[in-house]
């Protein structure tokens, strides 16, 4: 085992905020608070179960094709 070299300080010098500053904060949130408000103002569309009948009679159920390598074993 090798000894610490001297040298080195113990700790590293506080020179950096411990934080981001009050402006970044405020630009954080002024950029989520408009994702929010836009995702709010588009109102989901209503899906009826009638859709999901009529999409699933249109469509015959098929096997899924296996993926590749999805019968592989690896062990370590």
């Amino acid at each position: 085992m090798s000894a610490i070299r001297p040298d080195i300080p113990q700790s590293l010098p506080a020179t950096t905020p411990a934080g981001p500053s009050a402006q970044a904060k405020a630009a954080q949130a002024a950029f989520f608070r408009a994702a929010l408000n836009e995702v709010q103002a588009t109102a989901p569309r209503p899906q009826s179960a009638q859709t999901a009948q009529t999409a699933a009679a249109i469509e015959p159920e098929q096997p899924r094709l296996p993926r590749p390598g999805q019968l592989l074993d690896i062990r370590v």
